[in-house]
């Protein structure tokens, strides 16, 4: 049972243990799942905020996202070409602006010690908006260094416990262009 799976992460985490709801599925026995058991980062979430029930789609998204860690599914990404010169602190501010407007997007979620999993909605999150500058890279390599950047931030996965799950990055190109 999915749900029962997250309370025994939980109460894993609580005690200093990280385990997956995959491995709490999968494992036959008690000794199996404690070997698979590793200690667990000992980090904590930082910020304040209101806290609310999970949804009925975002229960099963945390679900997937500890059942399989190492998933992509629910990572999207948007690339977008740009002519001209951007102006990087007035999309810095647009951003910023839209994530104080809209309260998901400072919204990091927890399960640990709690009866059933929780979201918390901060009052500001700040936007990282990664600035990569391309312009020694030949032309020709660019889409090639675009993939490479977008591979790596999918590898790079999410920390749902700790940021709001979103992330934003600039390049520049040899042209003067900008995704």
């Amino acid at each position: 049972d999915s749900v029962r799976a997250i309370h025994v992460v939980a109460g894993a985490r609580a005690a200093g243990w990280t385990i997956t709801p995959r491995q709490v599925l999968t494992r036959q026995t008690l000794g199996e799942l404690a070997a698979a058991a590793e200690p667990a980062n000992t980090a904590s979430t930082a910020g304040s905020g209101d806290t609310y029930p999970l949804t009925p789609l975002q229960n099963g998204m945390v679900f997937h996202a500890l059942f399989e860690p190492e998933s992509t599914d629910y990572i999207v990404q948007f690339v977008f070409a740009i002519d001209g010169d951007l102006d990087v602190a007035a999309l810095r501010g647009a951003w910023e602006h839209v994530v104080e407007r809209h309260p998901m997007l400072r919204t990091t979620f927890a399960w640990d010690d709690l009866p059933e999993p929780a979201q918390t909605v901060h009052p500001h999150a700040p936007v990282e908006l990664r600035e990569l500058d391309w312009r020694d890279t030949p032309l020709a390599e660019v889409p090639d260094r675009i993939t490479a950047h977008l591979a790596a931030e999918r590898a790079r996965g999410v920390d749902l416990e700790r940021t709001p799950p979103r992330r934003f990055s600039t390049s520049i190109s040899p042209d003067g262009g900008s995704a």
